[in-house]
């Protein structure tokens, strides 16, 4: 993996408008490269990339295990046409899970990518990937307390929710597609350090917009907006240093909603 990012890429700060209906989303966007953009797919040194990602908030503050806490996986492979010189072809595997709340409102996905590349010079490529895959959402009710259920201002556990119709889970297809380019030249050896690395890209994930309703209805209020995606990054080395400076961007637009991460 990119060991500098970790070191180097401490520095987020997000700012938003409205969150409602956003997608699972990092903060260190580029350590989840198949979530940010499938046209990453492929776009590392070596043969082989794996991650993984882990985010646990507010469980100590609503007991029981019952926070947030995600989990997401990727698994790349850079080039599977060894003798093509002039570009790549790139596939990937990722997975995350994502459970919220008292409800432990959940979401797996899982997802494959195809993704290609282009090289320009020996400087720079150009990509474009495909993304598919299965989503599930799921509930549990069996911790959520409702409005009917408070009857002359006391809790009845036992007493009718009137949400008789909402189901417990339900699940469908989902396609993502995106581009990217890429530029890097420097550090021909170990110690130099004088690398200039910079990546741009752009891309629509839900592009079919699938329903999704607890309450298995369709039609207006229940497709998933599309997400578009830009996001940029610059990676340059202070020559004969172990340091480097990495600032990065992302900008997301989800129906109503928008959200700038910045930082380096």
């Amino acid at each position: 993996m990119r060991k500098l990012y970790k070191f180097l890429l401490i520095g987020f700060c997000g700012f938003s408008a409205s969150a409602f209906g956003q997608d699972l989303h990092f903060s260190q966007f580029y350590e989840s490269p198949l979530t940010l953009n499938p046209a990453m797919c492929g776009v590392f040194p070596g043969d082989l990339y794996a991650g993984v990602n882990y985010r646990s908030q507010w469980t100590s503050v609503m007991g029981g295990g019952l926070g947030f806490n995600t989990m997401a996986a990727t698994v790349e492979l850079h080039n599977i046409m060894k003798k093509w010189t002039k570009g790549y072809l790139s596939p990937g595997l990722s997975f995350y899970n994502d459970k919220s709340g008292d409800a432990s409102i959940g979401i797996t996905e899982i997802n494959l990518t195809i993704a290609s590349g282009i090289y320009l010079s020996d400087k720079s490529s150009l990509s474009g990937g495909l993304q598919g895959g299965w989503s599930q959402h799921s509930i549990n009710l069996a911790n959520v307390s409702w409005d009917n259920q408070y009857i002359n201002g006391q809790y009845d556990a036992n007493a009718p929710t009137g949400e008789s119709s909402i189901g417990n889970t339900f699940s469908y297809v989902d396609f993502s597609a995106g581009v990217a380019y890429n530029y890097g030249v420097g550090q021909t050896n170990i110690t130099s350090n004088d690398q200039f690395k910079a990546n741009v890209g752009a891309a629509i994930f839900h592009v079919n917009q699938p329903n999704m309703s607890y309450y298995g209805q369709n039609g207006p209020g229940t497709k998933l907006y599309m997400r578009y995606v830009a996001h940029g990054y610059v990676e340059y080395g202070l020559p004969n240093s172990n340091i480097g400076l990495v600032p990065g961007f992302v900008f997301y637009q989800q129906g109503s909603a928008q959200e700038i991460n910045v930082g380096m």
